[in-house]
């Protein structure tokens, strides 16, 4: 009986020293490939002290069990590492100078205080000048009136306005000019309608009603109204 058995006794013996002790072990657990692998060193050292915590006391006697476990683990590491894409970290990109809206210099149409006649302004500064004050000094006007006179006085072009349709009068709107208009007064005459537009100073003098500085904003001939 024993002639017997000793021989199948030694073919199990030596089955099983032949035997790969990694065929017994788990299988490793693959790492998601959505986690990209930064570094691989640190992670196979990992790997590999969770397979050989798992094993049994028997496989872990088996001769090279640490070394192959290690070799199979760093393999399936690197492969892991080569095909998972690197996912983009986003950056708080702040926007560049094409995004951002440029102001538009857009001019803005002036915009006079009081649009009036020589006639209302003479009419209210000689009879209620406390009143004129309020409505007409240092505001900015367009004022249209008829020429009366032009001269130079003290480097400076004056145009004496009287009221329109008044046959005598003994006050005027005198718009005083810098001597770059001069060109502009030598085309006026007398009698014919204008619009200036300047800062009315009130009445610094005995009567006349001062507008400093003025320019000549329109002019009308008799035929018809011309900017200057």
């Amino acid at each position: 009986m024993i002639a017997i058995l000793l021989p199948f006794a030694m073919y199990l013996v030596i089955y099983q020293a032949n035997q790969d002790p990694l065929a017994q072990l788990r299988v490793p657990t693959p790492i998601p490939t959505s986690t990209p692998i930064h570094n691989i060193e640190a992670t196979v050292q990992a790997r590999v002290t969770q397979e050989l915590s798992s094993m049994t006391p028997e496989n872990l006697d088996a001769p090279d069990t640490g070394a192959n476990v290690e070799a199979e683990i760093q393999g399936s590491v690197a492969v892991q590492s080569i095909t998972t894409p690197n996912t983009p970290v986003p950056t708080n990109t702040p926007p560049t100078p094409t995004d951002i809206p440029l102001p538009t210099n857009t001019p803005i149409p002036f915009q006079p205080d009081v649009v009036d006649t020589v006639n209302n302004i003479v009419d209210l500064y000689t009879y209620n000048e406390v009143a004129a004050d309020l409505a007409y000094t240092d505001k900015w006007a367009d004022i249209t009136g008829q020429i009366y006179l032009v001269e130079a006085k003290n480097n400076k072009v004056e145009v004496n306005l009287e009221a329109i349709g008044e046959i005598f009068t003994l006050t005027y709107v005198v718009c005083k000019m810098s001597e770059d208009e001069i060109y502009k007064a030598a085309q006026l005459r007398k009698g014919q309608v204008i619009t200036i537009r300047g800062k009315i100073l009130g009445v610094p003098g005995f009567s006349n009603i001062v507008v400093e500085p003025c320019i000549i904003l329109v002019s009308n001939s008799g035929h018809g109204s011309n900017t200057m």
